[in-house]
């Protein structure tokens, strides 16, 4: 059966309005990004820079855990969705890879932890056992989300999300305004907060059954995949270890704020980029033509908002986060064309997947993570954490611009197919005012 025609539960005859999940899916995350950005600043408040940096290498180190054991499960889900393959037996192996490699890769990194405790100078050992026991929790979450956008539910994943951070938030400020708010206690709830998602997700994709035969497949896939995608999360990561060990726990305090109000770009990316993702996957889709639609749309959306952080930042930040975290300001404006890069590729990444060139992917990714890594050690003990920004910022604009080239050769475009022209974004605009579909 064409993916196409599969209908989730609730499903009607019409198509749903493509603005309409856009413009939910973004007001529900930005709400979430507003509330997390409200659970920042009070544990920045609380801990000041040196304290929120020492949290911020115990949350990475967890996350970093999670990335590099998750095995890329959810692009195999993604390849194999489209190829029509039982959605109850997808769900039901994401259920079981995400506990058998979430305890892999818990292990894994206590026992470097212990081991190489000289790579990890001022983290609690204590602090990191609490992170990582969520890692497994927060691998299904990852496998589970992934399936609730292919199957149209943005919706779900919206208000868990949702639900997620206001309960965060209401605990990180009951403990602040008792004074009782400290790093162990911080990563406690993030912990929490972390494995909620994969229990409230799973009861939205009842029922699920295993399947042998479409494991083996899962993994196969999934590998491949994962040598690149190990690398891209790497990429995102490194710095802040480098930083740490080379510049000390203020300097990531200081560099974590600045990564937290650039997360806002992120959203509205993967909002429109979810909101397409199941007309993508479709076998019947045009996928290059459809993307590119989708991109043109994406780069003024995100390029603004662009430009609004860098110019708003130094205003915002010291009222919002105190006048310690005013020095946050520069390494995000140094972040800021990076990740902007980043977000406008995000509508292309799904009809890259489903070109199936996963070493292709993986050259691309290692190949900026190596220079992302010698930047770093290059501009970090001299400029510290603008030169963290910098060196990540330059690594993210390369890659994106290598799969952008790879996007235009693969879809058989020109590159003024990828320019939105003034009318077309007069006529988009029209259209979303109108709540019509924009593409």
């Amino acid at each position: 059966m064409s993916v196409a025609n599969e209908k989730s539960p609730g499903a009607t005859d019409a198509p749903p309005s493509r603005a309409g999940i856009f413009f939910k899916t973004a007001a529900t995350r930005f709400f979430s990004i507003g509330l997390s950005a409200a659970s920042a600043v009070i544990v920045a408040r609380a801990l000041q820079p040196e304290g929120r940096g020492t949290l911020g290498v115990v949350v990475s180190i967890a996350m970093t855990a999670a990335s590099l054991g998750h095995l890329s499960i959810s692009q195999a889900n993604l390849y194999l969705f489209q190829q029509g393959r039982d959605r109850t037996a997808l769900v039901g192996n994401s259920l079981l890879c995400g506990i058998l490699l979430g305890c892999l890769a818990l292990s894994t990194a206590m026992g470097l932890f212990f081991f190489q405790p000289q790579w990890f100078p001022g983290v609690n050992a204590l602090a990191v056992a609490i992170a990582l026991s969520a890692v497994p929790f927060n691998i299904i979450a990852l496998y589970l989300n992934g399936l609730l956008a292919l199957t149209d539910r943005l919706g779900v994943v919206s208000r868990i999300t949702l639900m997620n951070s206001v309960l965060q938030t209401l605990a990180l400020g009951g403990l602040a305004w008792t004074g009782r708010l400290d790093s162990l206690k911080a990563t406690a709830l993030w912990a929490v907060a972390a494995s909620l998602p994969a229990l409230l997700s799973l009861r939205n994709l009842a029922p699920w059954r295993l399947s042998r035969l479409l494991l083996r497949e899962m993994i196969g896939v999934g590998w491949r995949y994962h040598i690149g995608l190990a690398g891209l999360f790497l990429l995102w990561r490194m710095d802040v270890f480098m930083l740490n060990a080379m510049a000390g726990a203020r300097a990531v305090g200081l560099y974590v704020v600045a990564v937290t109000c650039a997360e806002f770009l992120n959203v509205l990316a993967a909002s429109l980029s979810d909101t397409y993702l199941p007309l993508q996957v479709a076998k019947e889709t045009q996928g290059a033509a459809l993307s590119a639609r989708v991109f043109r749309i994406n780069v003024p959306i995100v390029g603004l908002a662009a430009l609004a952080a860098g110019g708003l930042s130094p205003f915002v930040i010291p009222v919002v986060f105190g006048a310690e975290f005013k020095d946050s300001v520069a390494p995000l404006i140094a972040l800021l064309p990076g990740l902007a890069a980043l977000g406008f590729i995000q509508p292309v990444t799904a009809f890259l997947v489903r070109q199936n060139r996963p070493l292709r992917i993986a050259a691309l990714t290692w190949g900026a993570l190596a220079t992302n890594f010698s930047l770093n050690l290059l501009l970090i003990p001299e400029y510290h954490e603008v030169g963290a920004g910098l060196a990540s910022s330059l690594a993210y604009g390369l890659l994106a611009a290598a799969f952008l080239v790879w996007f235009v050769r693969a879809g058989g475009l020109r590159p003024r197919d990828l320019a939105p022209g003034a009318g077309e974004i007069m006529d988009i605009l029209r259209r979303l005012r109108q709540g019509g579909h924009p593409g």
